[in-house]
């Protein structure tokens, strides 16, 4: 069947090479029985495309053309300069659309551009999107859903992670890293995660400890590299699904308040070569992903002059996944600070580094210092008025005694004070 074909290509006037190539206008004016049904099913069943053609001296095509008994699809007809009176017949009868063209090469290559862009940004259609989080919304109500919710989630970790193993996600032998080509493929990753992100801040919010298993076993699967060859850039974007679904989960666990189960997302171990028992806050922050750092994001566009580049983009594209739990800008930002700073505190509190090597991934709130000093103020109050009953402290994500935490807070505070440069 001609629809099953991945490519057929009809010479209807044979071939130079072959002599019955159709050429004079006594071949040119009728086609062989067969010729002419293969013709009314192409042109009945499928869009056309006419390029490079005047209509003028083939009679026996402009005549499968004009007894084409459908317009169930489009044609468009291009043209350099005006079409030619038997064009313009033709043109109507198909309700073709004229489409003015400098060439037939760069006519082609446009369209071959704009087809694979259209195949790497391909995202899930809005109306399964939103069936996806509708059905989320249920199976998080009941346990007895569980299974049902674990395999919508595990569902849509293998769409992305199908989406995300062909050739174009390659680390070595595939495209240098320039700015088209970083920003494409980080969109790409996007693209194929857009389900996951819907459904992550809501699985936040409403995160039970029952729930937190589904989750990590999703981080755990997104996190892992497949290569550790080829380009640094790529490397590092191979885990960046993992980033986008834990900062997904993160926001709405903050928004709600839910510390505890965001502890354990930051301590799911991720399988890593030559690196056993590492921690998805260990891994997965921007300036964790990449082996000198989240400036290596600059690439991307309009990235150039950040001095977050990755996490100020991260901030921009979970910005409309977060709108309906958070529809403040504002509050929007400051939750997206608690969480990196969290993520900062946690990465370090894992690492366990000596103090003279202290370290932890930057973000944001680097430069948004109101939001920083505002919320180590929140956190020292809490740890210092309630003690073991804080929720910072009950969260373990950077200790488990208000006598931890406060250290940790201070080494942190420390670590800031040195970073002039921001």
């Amino acid at each position: 069947p001609l629809i099953h074909t991945h490519c057929c290509v009809f010479k209807v006037h044979g071939d130079y090479l072959d002599t019955r190539i159709r050429n004079t206008p006594a071949e040119l004016s009728a086609y062989p029985a067969e010729f002419d049904q293969l013709l009314d099913r192409i042109l009945d069943e499928f869009g056309l495309v006419v390029c490079g053609w005047s209509a003028d001296w083939d009679p026996a095509l402009r005549s499968a053309v004009m007894r084409a008994p459908s317009r169930r699809f489009a044609t468009f007809w291009t043209v350099f300069g005006e079409p030619t009176d038997e064009a313009r017949r033709l043109i109507d009868h198909r309700g073709a659309q004229v489409v003015a063209i400098k060439d037939a090469d760069t006519f082609f290559q446009s369209i071959q551009r704009h087809v694979e862009a259209l195949e790497e940004f391909s995202r899930p259609h809005p109306l399964s999107i939103e069936a996806a989080v509708t059905s989320l919304k249920r199976y998080l109500t009941e346990p007895r859903y569980r299974i049902q919710l674990s395999d919508l989630i595990d569902e849509a970790v293998d769409r992305a992670d199908e989406a995300t193993s062909g050739t174009a996600f390659v680390t070595e032998g595939g495209p240098q890293p320039t700015t088209e080509s970083a920003t494409a493929r980080v969109r790409s990753y996007e693209a194929a995660c857009s389900t996951l992100l819907a459904m992550a801040p809501i699985g936040g919010f409403w995160a039970e400890d029952e729930h937190v298993y589904i989750w990590q076993r999703a981080l755990g699967r997104l996190s892992a590299a497949r290569s550790g060859r080829g380009y640094v850039l790529w490397i590092g974007l191979q885990r960046y699904p993992g980033t986008l679904l834990l900062y997904a989960l993160g926001l709405g666990a903050i928004e709600a308040a839910r510390l505890k189960p965001l502890g354990r997302l930051f301590a799911t171990t991720v399988q890593t070569e030559g690196r056993d028992g590492l921690r998805a806050v260990q891994l997965l922050p921007p300036f964790s992903l990449f082996e000198n750092g989240g400036r290596v994001a600059k690439i991307l566009a309009g990235m150039e002059q950040r001095r977050a580049p990755l996490n100020d983009w991260l901030h921009e594209v979970l910005r409309q996944p977060m709108r309906r739990l958070i529809p403040n800008d504002d509050r929007y930002t400051y939750v997206f600070d608690k969480l990196e700073m969290l993520m900062a505190l946690g990465y370090a509190h894992h690492a366990k580094r000596p103090k003279d090597r202290y370290w932890a991934p930057l973000g944001a709130f680097g430069y948004r210092d109101q939001n920083r000093d505002r919320f180590l103020q929140e956190m020292d109050e809490s740890i210092a008025r309630e003690k073991e009953r804080s929720v910072y402290v009950q969260s373990g994500i950077f200790g488990n005694s208000p006598e931890v935490c406060a250290q940790e807070l201070a080494a942190f505070r420390e670590f800031m004070s040195t970073l002039g440069w921001w």
